[in-house]
């Protein structure tokens, strides 16, 4: 039987500052388990999906959504 390849679906919220002057700003939220975490960077949202899609010792690696 072949595995399937992990999957996990992000919702990414950006926007302006009040001023409407662009800075990053916004959350990255794990749709599965409602888990949100700010982001002001694009290092920081990109750290936080590969911790995430990293695999987890105590799960195979074919878990998560599909």
């Amino acid at each position: 039987m072949a595995t399937r390849p992990l999957r996990k679906i992000f919702i990414v919220r950006l926007w302006a500052d009040a001023d409407g002057r662009w800075e990053w700003q916004g959350e990255v939220q794990l749709a599965e388990t409602g888990e949100l975490q700010r982001i002001h960077s694009a290092g920081e949202l990109l750290d936080y999906l590969q911790q995430t899609m990293a695999p987890q010792p105590d799960k195979p690696p074919t878990a998560g959504l599909h």
